[in-house]
């Protein structure tokens, strides 16, 4: 399933009720769903607030023991998977602005991988299921 997006700042709560949709048919388990559906909230507030982008494109994918969702914007360039570790035994009122966003997208995918286009940011996230 694709569908393209304008960014405005409802982008987040219609990407993931197109996920919920393509998740809902699928029929993944909640854990799967809820790991996603936060992933992709973060990653598209991400786009939002700091992407200057004007488009995203949402691909959803099932392959063979995973489910694939790919967002493509065509906004500045920035690699999450490059990000500094967030440091979480530090309290979190000592602790710097930024990054547990997307601290919380490592831990809920099993794959983050990004890919810098022309003029084009790809952030594929996957999700391993059992059988």
């Amino acid at each position: 399933m694709e569908s393209t997006h304008p960014v405005r700042p409802d982008l987040p709560s219609e990407g993931c009720a197109r996920w919920g949709e393509f998740a809902g048919h699928q029929q993944f388990h909640e854990p799967v769903r809820f790991a996603l559906d936060h992933a992709l909230a973060e990653h598209l507030q991400n786009i939002v607030h700091y992407s200057h982008a004007t488009q995203v494109v949402l691909r959803f994918e099932v392959e063979p023991g995973c489910v694939r969702v790919t967002v493509t914007d065509d906004g500045t360039g920035f690699d999450p998977t490059q990000a500094p570790q967030v440091d979480t035994s530090t309290p979190i009122e000592a602790r710097p602005i930024g990054g547990l966003g997307i601290h919380m997208m490592r831990r809920l995918t099993d794959e983050l991988v990004y890919t810098r286009l022309p003029g084009m940011n790809r952030l594929e996230m996957v999700k391993k299921f059992g059988p």
